[in-house]
C-alpha cells in the first residue's frame, strides 16, 4: 500500500534503535543524513512535499553531532534523527512562510521552544514542509498540493490527496524522507492527514507544548503534533519535547475503552465502516471490552470551525489588510473568510469551551473509562481530480475534518494509528484514540496496547 522508501530502512525497526545504531557507528549521522537527502532529491519533483530544503545546514548538524559522539560525548535522546518541520515553524536561517502570497513577516517570532528542544535532542533538521495557507484547513486550490505515496494499484502518483494542513510533514513521514515530522493541529491538521497517509499522528493535549515561534491560527486550540512510525516513536518525541510517556509502565488486567454514539462512528463511508468493524471484532477477541459513551453534541464543533475560527485568523492577520490584499488569497481560504470580509467587522470573542468539555468528562467519568476511540476520518484519501473547485472542497473539508474537529474541541490528547493492511484494505484507514487533556500518559499506553493486538 504504501511506497517504502530506502531511507526507510534507517527507522523501521524504531527510532530508540536508530538512535542505537547511529551512535555505535562512526559517521553514521553524516551517512543517514545524506541518504534522506538523497532520497529527497529524487522523489521532490513529483511529491511536492519541501518547501526548502536545508542541504548545508543538515550536514553541518550531522557533522556536528558525529564528533560529539568520536570525543566521547553521551549520545542525546534522538542522537542524528533527521526530522522535517511544517513550514509555519520559525527556523534560524531558514525563510519564514505561512504557506500564503499574503506576506506576514511581522507575525513571526524568533525560533520557538519546540525547535530548541529539537536541537537539543540531538535532531537534524533536513527543511520545511508544504503547510496548506495559514494552516486553514485541508486544501489549497491556487497553489499545487502534495502528493500522498499511498496509492491504490492504478493509480498514477499524482491521483490521491494528503489532507492538510500538515499536507507535507505526513507525506515526507510516509515516503520515509526522516525518522519524524512535526506539524501542528488545530482542528486536525496532524491526525487527518496522517489517516490518510498511513502514518501515526499525534496531537498532544492542548497546552503541553509550547506554540511559540509557531505561526497563529488559533490562540485557543493550536497545538505541535507529529508524524512518526510507532506508537512507541510517538511516546519518545513527546518525551523528548518536554512531555511524559511512560508507555511501559504495568498493564491492567482490563481494558477497555468507550465507543460514541452517533455520528462519529456511524456516519462513514463503507471503506471505513468495513475497517472499523473488522477492528472492533480484533480487539474484543483479544480479550478488549467496548463500552457506547454518548459524548455530547457535534454541533458545536461545527459552529466554530464555520464562524469562530475565520473570525480568530482575520483578527490575527488585520481584517483592513487582509481586505485590502485579498487577490493574494487561495481561493479556499477566500471563500472562508469572504462573509467576515463584506459588511461591519466581527469582534473575536474567545470561546468558552467549559460547558461541552465537562459535558464530555462527565460522559467518560461515568462510563468509567479514560480513553475512547473512533475511526481518525470517515473516508479514505480522495482523488485529486475530486476536488477540483470550491464546492467540492467545501463539503469535502467538512465531511472528512468532522470527528479530528470534535476531539480538538473537547481539548483532547489523541493519536491517529493506521490500520494494518488486513484490515484497512487497499487505501489507509486509521483510528483514533483519545483522552482527556492531561491524560497523555495513559492515551499513549492504551494506543501502545492497541498497536500492539492489532499488529500494526
Amino acid at each position: 500500500m504504501t511506497t517504502i522508501s530506502p531511507a526507510h530502512k534507517y527507522f523501521s525497526a524504531g527510532l530508540a534503535g536508530a538512535v542505537e545504531n547511529m551512535t555505535t557507528s562512526p559517521g553514521a549521522v553524516r551517512a543517514v543524513t545524506e541518504d534522506c537527502l538523497v532520497l529527497i532529491r529524487a522523489r521532490e519533483p513529483a511529491l511536492r512535499s519541501m518547501v526548502h530544503v536545508d542541504e548545508q545546514g543538515a550536514l553541518a548538524q550531522a557533522d556536528k553531532l558525529d564528533t560529539l559522539l568520536a570525543e566521547g560525548s553521551e549520545p542525546l535522546p534522538l542522537h542524528g534523527i533527521p526530522v522535517v518541520i511544517k513550514e509555519i515553524y520559525s527556523i534560524d536561517g531558514m525563510p519564514d512562510s505561512s504557506g500564503s502570497k499574503l506576506p506576514t513577516p511581522e507575525l513571526f517570532e524568533p525560533e520557538g521552544k519546540v525547535m530548541h528542544d529539537l536541537r537539543s535532542a540531538g535532531c537534524v533538521i533536513l527543511g520545511k514542509s508544504f503547510s496548506v495557507e495559514f494552516a486553514f484547513g485541508q486544501f489549497n486550490l491556487d497553489r499545487t498540493m502534495p502528493v500522498n505515496p499511498c496509492a491504490r494499484q492504478g493509480d498514477t502518483p499524482e491521483d490521491r490527496a494528503t489532507g492538510g494542513s500538515s499536507s507535507g510533514s505526513a507525506a515526507a513521514q510516509a515516503a520515509g524522507y526522516c525518522g519524524f515530522a512535526m506539524g501542528t493541529d488545530t482542528g486536525g491538521s496532524v491526525r487527518l492527514p496522517a489517516a490518510l497517509c498511513g502514518v501515526v499522528g499525534f496531537k498532544p493535549s492542548e497546552g503541553s507544548l509550547d506554540t511559540g515561534g509557531i505561526f497563529t491560527l488559533s490562540a485557543q486550540l493550536d497545538t505541535p503534533g507529529f508524524f512518526c512510525n510507532s506508537v512507541t516513536d510517538a511516546a519518545l518525541i513527546f518525551d523528548s519535547l518536554g512531555g511524559k510517556a511512560d508507555v511501559f509502565s504495568a498493564e491492567v488486567d482490563e481494558f477497555c475503552i468507550g465507543i460514541p454514539s452517533g455520528d462519529l462512528v456511524n456516519r462513514v463511508d463503507s471503506e471505513v465502516a468495513a475497517a472499523w468493524s473488522g477492528t472492533l471484532q480484533q480487539l474484543e477477541s483479544t480479550g478488549v471490552s467496548f463500552i457506547e459513551i454518548d459524548m455530547p453534541s457535534l454541533e458545536t464543533a461545527g459552529q466554530y470551525f464555520a464562524k469562530s475560527l475565520p473570525v480568530e485568523l482575520l483578527n490575527y492577520l488585520g481584517r483592513e489588510y487582509v481586505i485590502e490584499n485579498q487577490s493574494l488569497l487561495d481561493q479556499v481560504t477566500h471563500a472562508r473568510l469572504q462573509p467576515f470580509l463584506d459588511g461591519p467587522p466581527v469582534v473575536f470573542q474567545p470561546n468558552d469551551f467549559g460547558e461541552i468539555r465537562q459535558e464530555a468528562l462527565s460522559c467518560l467519568a461515568a462510563a468509567g473509562v479514560d480513553c475512547w476511540m473512533i475511526p481518525t476520518v470517515p473516508c479514505v484519501a480522495p482523488l485529486l481530480s475530486e476536488l477540483e473547485n470550491l464546492e467540492a472542497v467545501a463539503d469535502w473539508q467538512g465531511y472528512v475534518s468532522r470527528n479530528t474537529r470534535y476531539t480538538s474541541l473537547l481539548g483532547h490528547a489523541a493519536i491517529s494509528l493506521p490500520l494494518p493492511d488486513d484490515l484497512a484494505g487497499l487505501m489507509p484507514v486509521a483510528v483514533q484514540i483519545s483522552a482527556p487533556a492531561g491524560r497523555d500518559q495513559a492515551l499513549l499506553q492504551a494506543a501502545t496496547r492497541i498497536e500492539s493486538l492489532l499488529d500494526c
